[in-house]
C-alpha cells in the first residue's frame, strides 16, 4: 500500500458505508481506540482492485464466488474468506506509520496491527464483498472457430445418425440372441426386421433416452441394456447391414422367395461358448433325455 491519502479525512463520517467505517481497536495497554476507516467500497476501488491490476491480475465475479485471473494462466477460484485473510496478512506487513503519513494509512496500519482478528476480518470481508460487486462477470475465453460449410454439417449429421442406428440395432441383436427364449435356428430377414422395429425393448430405450438424454449417456443405458449412444431406429438397409455383420450372410430359402439368416453360430458367439463347450452342452442334454433302449436285431442261424 502506498503512503498517500485514500480519502480526505474531513470528508468521512460514521454511517456512510461508501466513505467511512468505524472499527474499534485496542492498543498495547488495552485502551480502546476508534478508527475512522475508508468505506469498504472505497477501499475496494482504491486499493484492492487496482493492486490486483498492477500485478497483472483481475478479480472476476462467478455465481456464488470469485475467480482470480492472472495473465494467460488458468483462472483460480478464490473464497471470499481466504481473500479477506490475505488482505489482513498484507496489512500486517505495512511499515509502522510516520508523522508524515495520512490518517487513512495510520488507521489501516492499526487495523492490521492492533484490531482483533474477528473484527478486522469482518471489515475486510465487506471490502471483498464490495470488490465482487465491482468486478466483471467472468467469461471463458472465446475460441475463434472457422465456420463449417453446410455440406460438411450435413455429412456429420448423417454420420452421427448412422452410428446411432448401427449401435442400436447391434445392442438389440445382442439381447435377442442371448434371450432365454432361444431364437429359431433360421429366421426370415423380413421377420427379424419386424421383430426389431416392434420390439417393446427398443421402444423403452427410445422413451428413456428422449426423457433424459444426459442421464442415458452418463450410464443409464447400462440399466436398460441399451446402446451407449442415443438410440435411433433406422431403415431396412441400415438394419440388414448390422444383422449381416452379426449373424453372417443371408441365404435363399427353399423355393427362392425369401432370404434367411442362420442364428446358431451367432447365438453361440453371443453367449461366449466355444465349439468344445457347445459339444459338451449338447452331450449333457442328450445324456439327460429319457430315451428308449435301441432294439438289437439278432441273426438267426
Amino acid at each position: 500500500m502506498q503512503r498517500f491519502p485514500i480519502h480526505a479525512p474531513g470528508a468521512t463520517h460514521a454511517g456512510d458505508r461508501a466513505t467511512a467505517r468505524k472499527v474499534y481497536a485496542f492498543d498495547g495497554d488495552e485502551h480502546p481506540l476508534t478508527l475512522d476507516l475508508p468505506g469498504p467500497r472505497r477501499l475496494a476501488d482504491r486499493w484492492l482492485l487496482p493492486t490486483l491490476a498492477d500485478g497483472g491480475s483481475r478479480l472476476c465475479r462467478v455465481p456464488g464466488g470469485l475467480r482470480l485471473q492472472s495473465g494467460d494462466a488458468e483462472p483460480v477460484n478464490v473464497a471470499a474468506r481466504a481473500l479477506a485473510e490475505a488482505l489482513l496478512v498484507r496489512l500486517r506487513t505495512l511499515p509502522a506509520p510516520t508523522p508524515s503519513d495520512s490518517e487513512t494509512y495510520v488507521s489501516l496500519w492499526t487495523l492490521g496491527a492492533r484490531v482483533r482478528e474477528p473484527a478486522a476480518l469482518g471489515y475486510l470481508g465487506d471490502v471483498v464483498a464490495a470488490a465482487r460487486t465491482r468486478a466483471r462477470r467472468w467469461e471463458p475465453p472465446r475460441v475463434k472457430r472457422e465456420p463449417v460449410p453446410p455440406a460438411e454439417l450435413r455429412r456429420r449429421s448423417r454420420a452421427t445418425a448412422k452410428h446411432r442406428e448401427t449401435e442400436t440395432a447391434r445392442a438389440w441383436l445382442a439381447v435377442w440372441l442371448t434371450d432365454d427364449d432361444e431364437p429359431p435356428a433360421t429366421i426370415a430377414t423380413t421377420e427379424l426386421l419386424s421383430e426389431y422395429v416392434s420390439s417393446p425393448l427398443v421402444a423403452e430405450w427410445l422413451e428413456a433416452a428422449e426423457e433424459a438424454p444426459d442421464e442415458w449417456l452418463d450410464g443409464e443405458h447400462e440399466e436398460h441394456g441399451g446402446p451407449d449412444v442415443l438410440p435411433r431406429v433406422g431403415g431396412p438397409r441400415s438394419f440388414y447391414a448390422v444383422a449381416t455383420d452379426v449373424l453372417g450372410d443371408r441365404r435363399r430359402a427353399p423355393g427362392g422367395r425369401a432370404w434367411l439368416y442362420s442364428t446358431t453360430d451367432a447365438r453361440r458367439r453371443a453367449l461366449g461358448l466355444s465349439d468344445e463347450e457347445t459339444h459338451e452342452t449338447l452331450a449333457d442334454l442328450v445324456a439327460g433325455l429319457d430315451l428308449p433302449a435301441p432294439s438289437v436285431a439278432r441273426r438267426t442261424a
